[in-house]
């Protein structure tokens, strides 16, 4: 099975995230480098987060039934730093919980 090219699912990710983030009140800032563990820099009334975009899905059992928001692996450094992971939806609904992410998935 030949592999999915996700660079472009991922870079429109990281745009939704942005219009969703200035929504929200925040100066967003994106990480210029092809590769790194911050995707984008928000800050809102002095405080900084470092996010890391994650493309929500949904893995499946045999049965079909959703069991997990599918988690891509972390960057190494990621576990040094805190960061937080805002999951971005297919149509376009943001969330920093995975649970929420998940639950809105699951019901769609």
């Amino acid at each position: 099975m030949p592999k999915i090219n996700t660079i472009p699912i991922g870079a429109a990710s990281e745009l939704i995230a942005c219009a969703w983030l200035i929504q929200e009140g925040y100066e967003v800032f994106r990480n210029v480098a092809a590769a790194g563990p911050i995707d984008l820099v928000a800050i809102k009334s002095g405080a900084i987060l470092l996010i890391d975009v994650k493309t929500a899905s949904v893995t499946r059992n045999k049965a079909g039934t959703p069991t997990r928001l599918q988690n891509p692996a972390k960057h190494r450094s990621q576990t040094t730093i805190d960061i937080a992971y805002l999951y971005v939806t297919r149509c376009g609904k943001c969330f920093f919980d995975p649970d929420q992410a998940f639950n809105y998935l699951i019901a769609q």
